[in-house]
């Protein structure tokens, strides 16, 4: 490892002296790739870069998130730079995005100034020409079905839930034509929630895990911050936010259209846990259980309050 740190920071560098004085392993979330953190002495001071492994069968996401990650700073969004890349593209060397995710930084107290740095960039995002390279990639009805799915397949376990699934085919259809609006959609982060958002030593905002870029609505990153079970934001904190989005976007928002979103939304990110929980042994997931369940029947009175969505939800709070 100590051995590709070197030969990246070599290329990168170019002439300069360096010695790298500690290597960090960093915690991956939910993510196959490996993260290490590079505590490396130059000549006049010291500087910290991410090392970061991908699997082999991972190759095209590692690509994803070089294009990604040029296109993003071409165009001023913060995210990492990358800035060497191995002879067999599994390892990349990047620049550090920070030690403290937004939930981490907003543990205490609701900084609005972060929050309104984070939705200027967010909004620059949204204002961008889409690009060739994601063009194609879009959150149409087969893609928001397949999120809504995705939720049920993780679901197989419980005795009875075949039919549950059935049941709600014709609501979650409807719910994808509804979301289907290719004229409105904008450049999305695709997973735009507090972990995913980072504040370094400057307290500048940094956005990571860039690498699935999408078209989409802009209400897919924005309920998916707002509605975030990291975070679980009061009904008032995410009043408070929302005005704020408003005031910065000089738009009015949909409201009809926004909540039906945030429930497609929170439901992937439900399905989300229970495969890192169940398929991936990640237990820490198992505490944003509650969270999500309660976000989508809260979701669910403000939308259609479809009884089969309801009933799903109260026999997953007594299951799991």
């Amino acid at each position: 490892m100590k051995h590709i740190a070197q030969k990246l920071l070599q290329q990168s560098l170019l002439s300069e002296s360096f010695n790298i004085t500690n290597i960090e392993k960093v915690e991956d979330e939910g993510s196959t790739r490996q993260y290490f953190r590079l505590s490396v002495n130059l000549q006049n001071h010291s500087e910290k870069f991410i090392l970061c492994q991908y699997e082999k069968s991972a190759l095209l996401q590692a690509q994803d998130f070089i294009k990604a990650s040029q296109f993003l700073n071409d165009h001023h969004i913060p995210c990492p730079k990358v800035l060497a890349i191995s002879d067999d593209g599994l390892f990349q060397l990047q620049t550090d995005a920070g030690t403290a995710s937004l939930k981490e930084y907003l543990k205490n107290t609701l900084h609005f100034e972060i929050i309104e740095d984070v939705f200027r960039h967010l909004l620059a995002l949204q204002k961008l020409d889409i690009p060739a390279f994601i063009s194609h990639k879009q959150f149409h009805y087969e893609k928001l079905l397949f999120e809504l799915n995705f939720f049920f397949e993780k679901l197989s376990f419980i005795p009875g839930f075949e039919s549950r699934h059935i049941q709600l085919q014709p609501f979650f259809s409807s719910l994808a034509q509804r979301l289907n609006q290719p004229e409105l959609f904008v450049v999305t982060h695709r997973d735009f929630h507090s972990m995913n958002i980072m504040i370094n030593h400057m307290k500048q905002v940094q956005f990571i895990d860039i690498q699935d870029l999408m078209t989409g609505l802009p209400y897919y990153d924005l309920s998916s911050f707002v509605y975030d079970p990291y975070m679980n934001f009061s009904s008032h904190e995410q009043s408070r936010i929302l005005d704020l989005y408003e005031h910065l976007s000089g738009v009015t928002i949909d409201y009809s259209l926004f909540h039906a979103q945030a429930l497609q939304r929170v439901i992937k990110a439900l399905g989300s846990y229970l495969y890192l929980y169940y398929k991936m042994n990640k237990l820490k997931y198992a505490q944003f259980f509650k969270p999500a369940i309660d976000i989508i029947c809260r979701l669910n009175e403000l939308c259609d309050k479809n009884k089969d969505l309801l009933t799903v939800m109260d026999i997953l709070k007594e299951t799991i």
